[in-house]
């Protein structure tokens, strides 16, 4: 299995899958600590959930967050003044 660039977890590759069963969320959502630090806080099954509970966690808890795609490994970077980068 390979790595997680991002957070360094374990994650199957496209030939694992198959012994997998169902699908893990597709998509996982990041605070980055005053460090710079990514701290995994959930996962989402679809872009538009993440996104949603992106904008509620910067309700409670500004900050900048990120959105990872497993598939893609492609990151969305909400910043705490309000700009979305992507990548």
């Amino acid at each position: 299995m390979s790595e997680c660039s991002t957070c360094n977890r374990r994650k199957p590759t496209c030939r694992d899958r198959s012994s997998l069963g169902p699908m893990p969320p597709h998509f996982d959502i990041f605070k980055i600590a005053q460090n710079g630090e990514h701290v995994w806080l959930e996962a989402a099954e679809s872009l538009d959930a993440a996104t949603a509970r992106v904008n509620a966690l910067r309700e409670s808890a500004p900050g900048d967050y990120i959105i990872l795609s497993r598939s893609t490994g492609k990151r969305i970077v909400f910043t705490a003044r309000g700009g979305i980068k992507r990548d």
